[in-house]
């Protein structure tokens, strides 16, 4: 059996935490009120809007992630969190990444629901796109989950900012995160934005989104090299209009907005369900005092809370059903083992090694930049502020990991920063552990020109030579012993 398949069994008797408790007014930390989700929702312009109109640009930031999908909707004045209705009819920013299909019946596919219990669910969805497979069936799915997706960012914004937007013709853009440590020349950028392109057209067609309908938006897709022809309810969008950008820089770009922001270097550390990604950069200002952001070193590895049940899984004697699911809270060790009917201590040596593997990631980069790049812009500092964010941090094993570092102190010294809550972020009501989340759909909301002015590592030159040394760390060598970790 496949690991993914064993895995998602794992924890039937650990309860769904739920992201958020309800509506605001209802006692709970959700966002505002919400009585659907617009799933059928196609248009893209509001009724009887002239060509005439004055344009208004707005941008969907998408965090497109394993476990849930965030996503802020900005204007050059601020940016919304788009809320959603959860399987439990509660609002929440954080929607599910699991797509429902009725298979044997008229092929519709809807976003997880308790009402379509019965259907098909689909809940591997963004990892296959990370374990490689980008294949047509793949691309479907992702297409069919994602054109929900979008109808729904449409209908709500249309719905509840009617006053607002309701005399504006609607320029949409959309901007989708990447899994990726790089900005250039990656091919899951150009998979990514035809699936958005897919999705969109999909969305865009009156009645259901179904499942085939989602085959024949790749067959039939529009030309790059054309401008769509305008549809009777909404319109197609043209392929420029939709950017990839790593996960990483539009997470570290929502913090160069921040007036909380600090200058000099710093990490960010993000947890998700299929990766951890890490970010050194550093900020500056240059000589018309404008703020900038330069990523000195990134890593993106397949160290998320999936990949943690995957090597726990691997050390037990014959799968077991235990039911547990991507939207589940990772159990802790003692717990796993109870419930796996696995020894505590075998589970405990796994864990510690996945713990060494990903100390040594963040130590290994944040020293190759100390050694190549950081002397460019500023002199060594006592300690390096160190933002740890993202769902896979309510895991007590990369909460341990952080701890270790910060308390540890060599060969780096690290000083734990909370990610600052975003300032033009529209937010009803959301639980902190909920903003925390926000980040990478925040910084994705932006104008594309905005987040491309980060400049990545590939864009940063190195420097080997430094004359005085102040700028370097006390030992000369790169090699990372096993106390350090």
């Amino acid at each position: 059996m496949e690991w993914w398949k064993t895995v998602r069994k794992i924890g039937s008797s650990f309860r769904r935490r739920t992201p958020s408790n309800g509506p605001e007014g209802s006692g709970g930390d959700g966002p505002g009120p919400l009585e659907r989700n617009y799933e059928d929702w196609y248009r893209t312009q509001f009724e009887g809007i002239p060509e005439s109109a004055p344009s208004r640009q707005l941008v969907i930031g998408l965090d497109f992630g394993t476990s849930y999908t965030k996503v802020a909707l900005g204007e050059v004045r601020v940016s919304y969190a788009v809320p959603f209705m959860g399987p439990d009819g509660q609002a929440s920013y954080l929607l599910p990444t699991i797509l429902r299909w009725a298979k044997a019946g008229d092929d519709a596919v809807h976003l997880e629901s308790d009402r379509d219990s019965s259907s098909e669910r689909i809940d591997r969805l963004k990892i296959r796109f990370l374990e490689g497979d980008t294949g047509i069936e793949a691309r479907v799915h992702n297409a069919a989950y994602l054109a929900l997706v979008l109808r729904h960012v449409r209908g709500w914004l249309m719905n509840q900012h009617a006053g607002t937007y309701g005399g504006s013709r609607l320029d949409w853009l959309v901007n989708i995160g990447l899994p990726t440590d790089t900005f250039f020349g990656n091919e899951l950028a150009s998979v990514y934005q035809e699936t958005v392109r897919a999705a969109w057209d999909l969305g865009i067609q009156p009645g259901p989104v179904t499942m085939s309908g989602a085959y024949a938006a790749f067959t039939n897709g529009s030309s790059p090299d054309t401008d769509p022809d305008p549809e009777p309810a909404g319109s197609a969008i043209h392929p420029d209009k939709i950017s990839a950008f790593p996960e990483l820089a539009a997470a570290v770009a929502g913090y160069l907005r921040s007036p909380m922001r600090r200058e000099d270097l710093h990490l960010l550390m993000d947890v998700g369900a299929g990766t951890l990604d890490v970010a050194l950069f550093t900020v500056w200002r240059n000589a018309d005092d404008e703020p900038l952001l330069p990523i000195l070193g990134m890593s993106v590895t397949q160290n998320g809370t999936a990949y943690l049940m995957k090597a726990r899984l691997h050390e037990l004697a014959r799968p077991q059903d235990i039911g547990w699911s991507y939207q589940n809270p990772v159990p802790g060790c003692r717990e796993f083992a109870r419930q796996a009917g696995a020894y505590e201590s075998s589970i405990r040596e796994v864990d510690e090694e996945f713990r060494r593997e990903i100390t040594k990631t963040i130590i290994e980069l944040a020293w190759d930049v100390w050694k190549r790049k950081y002397s460019h812009f500023r002199r060594r500092q006592q300690a390096i502020p160190l933002i740890a964010c993202g769902g896979g941090m309510a895991s007590s094993l990369f909460e341990e990991a952080v701890t270790r570092l910060v308390e540890k102190g060599k060969p780096l010294h690290f000083s734990r920063l909370r990610y600052p809550k975003p300032e033009k972020l529209e937010v009803a009501g959301a639980a902190s552990a909920d903003i925390d989340r926000l980040n990478v759909a925040y910084g994705l909301s932006f104008d594309p020109l905005d987040i491309a002015h980060t400049r990545g590592p590939d864009e940063i030159s190195d420097d080997p030579y430094d004359p005085d040394g102040s700028d370097r760390p006390s030992s000369g060598g790169t090699y990372i012993d096993k106390g350090m970790v």
